[in-house]
């Protein structure tokens, strides 16, 4: 009796950690079948007062990954989706279901005491600052620079006790970046993508580390490899749109606006890309496609004066004046009906007026501007006193 007795104890270690290890591996196929709120609460079941490192960290590294919703990363919701779906896409659609409580930072923090210098812990630890960094961080006054340094802290002490998750060398990288450390984090993506990263998040990091180092056309190579990857749009136009940044620093215009055009398709209304390729086709006397593209950058937001600013110093910039008023002359009989919109059309060629040495003509185009404005503005709005004053200094020059 004694001795199996004596057996049952010495057993009951190893029955324990292959119940672990069970519960470990089902949680595995869970979360390769995008089963998160399955893979969490087979975790909760097994450990619901956490006290297994192992489990944990498996607790942790899904409530870091693959949360649906989470308040300052102290309570999460977790969503079992379809294999097609992607749970980023869905972080915008309000928590269903259950809400676990979970403080990462402090469980984290009390294992460190008996699991000190523990890779996989350390490498937790790091996700953790990085993520609440991305998160809440990164917009305040300091920049989360403090959150930052202590994600890398955490890194680097993984490192060094030879982690060799593809993960971590890509989370460094990502970290650098930031930290604007450009060839450290080209040599940690690229260990990252070596070891298996081989994901469109893996190749495009590498590429825009690249692109800050320099490495042009390695950029372009891996940029293009992150394009083929992606399935979201959002994703693929970051990559079309540092392709065509990366070309255009390598002098080849001409490759550089098929991406940028590519960015067109996907987002047809993307302000900053419409911005880039006019500039490109006035460049290339493509003056047919820059009308185009002047008017749908209007459109984006027709009462937004800086646009037909912005607009005037591309064709400016070319000396396409005689284009530019043709361009506002198109747009005066497409906005007859929205006053203010007149006024920012008059506003800006008296602008064009004062760069053409035409006075005259410049304070009859402030004069109608101001008359367009006085229909939709406030009487105290300040770009009275501004036309105001510039028609005094135009009449002083007479």
């Amino acid at each position: 009796m004694k001795k199996a007795l004596g057996l049952l104890i010495l057993l009951l270690p190893l029955m324990a950690c292959n119940s672990k290890q069970k519960v470990l591996s089902q949680v595995d196929d869970l979360l390769k079948q995008k089963k998160y709120l399955s893979a969490y609460s087979l975790l909760e079941k097994a450990d619901p007062n956490n006290r297994d490192i192992d489990l944990v960290l498996a607790k942790v590294q899904i409530a870091l990954d693959d949360y649906h919703t989470t308040y300052l990363l102290q309570s999460f919701t977790f969503k079992d989706i379809s294999p097609d779906q992607s749970i980023e896409d869905l972080r915008d659609q309000p928590a269903t279901g259950s809400v676990f409580a979970l403080s990462p930072e402090v469980l984290m923090n009390a294992l460190s005491e008996n699991h000190h210098g523990n890779s996989r812990l350390l490498e937790a630890q790091g996700d953790y600052q990085f993520l609440y960094y991305l998160n809440y961080d990164r917009l305040r006054k300091d920049k989360g620079l403090f959150r930052l340094r202590q994600a890398q802290s955490f890194y680097y002490q993984a490192l060094s006790r030879q982690a060799a998750d593809p993960r971590i060398f890509y989370r460094m990288g990502r970290v650098l970046i930031v930290l604007e450390e450009y060839s450290e984090a080209v040599r940690n993506l690229s260990e990252a993508v070596a070891r298996g990263m081989q994901t469109g998040d893996g190749y495009y990091y590498l590429a825009l580390a690249q692109s800050n180092s320099m490495e042009f056309s390695h950029c372009v190579e891996n940029g293009q490899k992150a394009l083929s990857l992606y399935t979201r749009s959002e994703d693929k136009v970051s990559a079309a749109r540092l392709m065509a940044q990366a070309y255009m620093a390598m002098g080849d215009e001409k490759s550089a606006v098929k991406y940028f055009e590519l960015v067109s398709q996907l987002r047809p209304r993307n302000y900053a890309n419409l911005k880039a390729l006019l500039r490109l086709n006035l460049s290339h006397k493509a003056m047919d496609k820059s009308l185009a593209l002047a008017k749908t950058m209007l459109a984006t937001q027709p009462k937004d004066r800086a646009i037909l600013q912005d607009i005037y110093e591309a064709y400016d910039e070319y000396k396409y004046s005689k284009e530019f008023y043709g361009f506002l002359e198109k747009m005066r009989s497409l906005y007859a009906k929205q006053d203010e919109v007149m006024g920012d059309l008059y506003f800006v060629q008296a602008r064009a007026d004062v760069n053409m040495k035409r006075t005259n003509d410049a304070v009859e185009s402030l004069k109608k501007a101001r008359n367009y404005f006085s229909k939709a503005l406030k009487p105290k709005d300040k770009i009275f006193k501004t036309i105001d004053d510039q028609i005094k200094e135009l009449n002083r020059r007479k």
